[in-house]
């Protein structure tokens, strides 16, 4: 069997788009091309790091088992918009996570993920429209701050040896603000332009035999 196994949130589940496709489930029909390969979307809308940490060794036991030699298979991790995020009160921000607490969760996610017979990879975070997510709902979700936390995951990709793709600057080179459905969700255009630099990315890391 060939497996990934996508985490992260609700752009990972494809929130934004209509049936919620996203780049998972575009990943998923190039890949499941016979019944002996897997594409999983472990995305869970409003998911932080600290979320999928609680959830992430139930999720890999049920499905990272080795079965036959030829098994193998992939981690693939993105999260972090929502611990970027903050509630504006009366007198002061309300940050949901400090940017040291992120870096210890990442860490801690790829140690994780390290313990599984599994190759391992982190999908950087997506730019926002501000105009239309100062406020989002009860939240402020800005550039600025979503930059910082993807600094903080290459750096621990860095660190770990754990290959990253920076999708936050492939997005911001281009006119992003027509790739998103409400500002902060991809629409079909956005998640297609993730899916091919990620398949491209799988291919060029050699994270994924199917892909060559």
């Amino acid at each position: 069997m060939w497996s990934i196994l996508c985490f992260g949130d609700s752009i990972t589940w494809g929130a934004g788009e209509t049936p919620a496709a996203g780049w998972v489930g575009r990943l998923k029909k190039h890949v499941e091309t016979d019944e002996h390969r897997a594409v999983y979307n472990l995305g869970i809308c409003g998911d932080t790091s600290a979320d999928l940490a609680k959830r992430f060794r139930t999720e890999c036991d049920a499905r990272v088992r080795i079965k036959r030699p030829e098994d193998q298979f992939l981690i693939l991790i993105a999260i972090g918009i929502n611990d970027s995020l903050w509630s504006s009160g009366a007198h002061r921000k309300r940050f949901r996570i400090t940017p040291g607490r992120f870096e210890q969760n990442i860490m801690g996610l790829i140690r994780q993920a390290r313990a599984y017979p599994a190759k391992v990879a982190l999908i950087g975070l997506t730019p926002v429209d501000e105009s239309l997510t100062t406020p989002y709902e009860e939240t402020v979700i800005s550039n600025e701050r979503i930059a910082q936390f993807n600094d903080i995951l290459r750096t621990c990709c860095k660190r770990a040896d754990v290959p990253f793709l920076d999708v936050f600057s492939l997005l911001s080179a281009e006119k992003y603000h027509s790739m998103l459905d409400d500002g902060l969700h991809p629409n079909a255009k956005g998640y297609a332009f993730m899916h091919a630099h990620i398949e491209a990315f799988l291919r060029r890391e050699k994270l994924f035999p199917a892909l060559r």
